[in-house]
C-alpha cells in the first residue's frame, strides 16, 4: 500500500467529535434525514440506487439530488461503484449519525 492509499484509508475512517456531529445534524432538514434513512436501510443490501429504489425519484429529482449531495458532502454517505451501478452506502460518519438519530428518537419518546 502506498502513502496515498494509506492517507485515503485514514480519511475514510475519520469520525466526528460530538460537537461537530451535532452541528452537521442541525443543518439537515427532515427530507435529508429521510433520504439518509433510506440509504441506511439499504446499506447491507447492495446499497441504495436512487433511480431504482425511490418511487418518485424522477418527478422530484432536484430535491433528492440536493439532499444526497448534501449528505455526501458532509461525509455521511458515499458512492461505491458496483459494476455499472453506483449505489450509496453509509460511511463511518454515517454510522455516527445513525446513533445520534436513534438517541434523538429515544429522547423524544421519553
Amino acid at each position: 500500500m502506498d502513502a496515498t492509499n494509506e492517507k485515503i484509508g485514514s480519511i475514510d475512517d475519520l469520525q466526528y467529535n460530538k460537537n461537530v456531529l451535532c452541528f452537521l445534524r442541525s443543518k439537515l432538514d427532515d427530507f435529508a434525514i429521510d433520504c439518509f434513512k433510506m440509504v441506511a436501510r439499504q446499506h447491507n443490501h447492495n446499497g441504495l440506487i436512487k433511480s431504482k429504489m425511490i418511487e418518485d425519484y424522477s418527478s422530484k429529482r432536484y430535491i433528492y439530488e440536493k439532499a444526497f449531495n448534501f449528505l455526501e458532502a458532509q461525509g455521511f454517505i458515499e458512492i461505491k461503484e458496483l459494476g455499472n451501478m453506483k449505489p450509496y452506502f453509509i460511511t463511518t460518519r454515517g454510522r455516527q449519525l445513525v446513533d445520534l438519530i436513534l438517541n434523538e428518537k429515544n429522547q423524544h419518546e421519553n
